[in-house]
């Protein structure tokens, strides 16, 4: 571990943006986290109440169990009138808050997929199926992909966005596999084989136990650690580098960094859900649950705040995004790059052909731009720490 106020590597921040036009029509990926935003803006303040009666208690439960079950089937394209509001604002104030967010962003858990079914025969021999132990709960075991990195080479440590599958970054894995970078892609809990049940802290808890694995069970030291992260993964990994913990030296409580890992990898990452849903009210097609969130976001209980985690970070960064992205827009990604004060080295890349959120794993030409990207910044790390 090293300490916070003394970082090794010399300070060197790069922003690139590459701004050409699409060469083709893309569409949305099937793997989006979130509906689009394009801004943000003051949130209206709804009024609320709460039923007294337990007819008026069961009729909330009733609408709100509807929605809960069948959000494709209930839309309010528009909840602009007044009624409206108020049965949303109310539903709001009723029903806890935290119990919604959930919901919401984990209502389609990923399934579980075999390594058999990957097409790429040569990445099916190599991957090992792994399972370890929570370090919040040791009874709770999670699942993941493992592919050892030969001699020399580090290893990323993947965290998917909220609704992929494991296999989801199947064509970065190969690409990996090729060049001899170690890989690890692992489940949150309640996700595919991992056992448990998703929320903010269980994300957060399943990458440390990832790490946590990797460094005790397989001796990969975590100076030889890429943590990389897509969409909401994104969100998780940029808590977890940012991370720090109290040591004793020489009888004195000294802050150190608690992952003082190689690189940060931060790819299509919102600044927070928070952020996101800001962006979903408008959009008009959103379900009643997406209006219900969005009504005031500011009052998230489970926000996946990158961009307050992201001023913590000191290891090295590297921020890729997407200029057509409209989850993770380009102005959440300029935030996330401008709090990113103590990493370094920092390169911030938004490029145009990434395409639209979550298409970069099956755009083969994207994804050589990413490790591209990843090489030369792992170079020029160790460049820096073998200069005198």
């Amino acid at each position: 571990m090293s300490r916070i106020s003394h970082v090794n590597l010399r300070p060197t921040v790069q922003y690139r943006s590459t701004f050409s036009a699409p060469t083709s029509a893309q569409t949305p990926s099937s793997h989006v986290l979130f509906g689009d935003g394009n801004g943000k803006f003051r949130i209206p303040q709804l009024p609320g109440f709460r039923a007294k009666s337990w007819v008026a208690k069961a009729a909330l439960f009733l609408v709100t169990g509807i929605g809960i079950l069948l959000p494709p089937a209930i839309e309010y394209h528009n909840a602009s009138s007044t009624g409206q509001q108020l049965i949303l604002a109310g539903i709001a104030h009723h029903f806890d808050p935290q119990d919604i967010e959930a919901k919401m962003i984990f209502q389609n858990l990923p399934k579980p997929v075999a390594i058999s079914q990957l097409k790429d025969k040569q990445l099916q021999g190599s991957i090992d199926n792994v399972y370890f132990e929570s370090t919040l709960n040791p009874q709770v075991k999670l699942h993941g992909w493992y592919i050892p990195a030969k001699p020399g080479q580090p290893t990323i440590v993947f965290s998917n966005g909220t609704e992929n599958t494991i296999d989801f970054p199947q064509h970065l894995m190969s690409l990996c596999q090729q060049q001899g970078i170690g890989f690890l892609v692992y489940e949150y809990p309640g996700y595919g084989n991992s056992q448990g049940h998703p929320s903010q802290t269980a994300h957060y808890n399943a990458l440390e136990s990832a790490i946590h694995y990797l460094d005790t069970k397989k001796g990969v030291s975590q100076n030889q650690m890429v943590l990389m992260g897509i969409s909401l993964g994104g969100t998780v990994t940029a808590h977890v580098a940012g991370e720090t913990t109290t040591v004793m030296q020489n009888g004195k409580p000294v802050t150190v960094h608690k992952y003082p890992v190689k690189l940060v990898v931060l790819l299509e990452t919102p600044s927070s859900v928070r952020d996101v849903y800001r962006g979903m009210l408008q959009k008009e097609d959103s379900n009643w649950m997406v209006k219900l969130l969005a009504a005031d976001p500011n009052s998230m209980v489970e926000p996946f705040d990158a961009a307050k985690d992201a001023k913590t970070i000191y290891s090295p960064v590297l921020l890729i995004g997407s200029n057509r992205d409209q989850t993770a827009v380009p102005g959440m990604q300029k935030e996330l790059a401008s709090d990113l004060t103590h990493a370094s080295p920092k390169d911030v890349d938004i490029h145009a052909n990434l395409g639209l959120h979550g298409n970069v794993m099956n755009n083969p030409q994207a994804l050589q731009h990413v490790m591209d990207d990843i090489q030369t910044m792992l170079a020029q790390i160790d460049a820096q720490q073998s200069a005198p």
